[in-house]
């Protein structure tokens, strides 16, 4: 069972960009209401798209965590090619994680 704020996150797959955009608009409402905390992200949710429409990259990445319980998120996209997720992550995006092994 999820925390009252946790059970207003969709853990949801993404089929068009109009979905994405109404995800990234919930999560900046739940981090301007104090929810949510940014852990990561690839750029800020206030530049996902420009002046002129178009997207920042083409695969956007945005990490956040519940303040009630503490619960991690990832919301991953591609926002070009329409597809992208919601879902829980087991813990923090740390990108030393990933740096290629010499």
């Amino acid at each position: 069972m999820r925390c009252p704020i946790c059970e207003n996150i969709p853990l949801i797959e993404f089929k068009n960009p109009l979905e994405y955009m109404i995800a990234v608009n919930a999560v900046t409402n739940m981090v301007v209401q104090g929810n949510a905390e940014m852990l990561y992200q690839t750029c800020p949710l206030d530049k996902v798209v420009d002046k002129d429409g178009k997207f920042y990259s083409d695969r956007i990445f945005h990490q956040f965590r519940c303040a009630m319980c503490g619960t991690i998120y990832g919301m991953l996209a591609n926002p070009l090619a329409g597809g992208g997720e919601i879902r829980i992550n087991s813990k923090p995006y740390d990108p030393n994680d990933y740096k290629d092994k010499e």
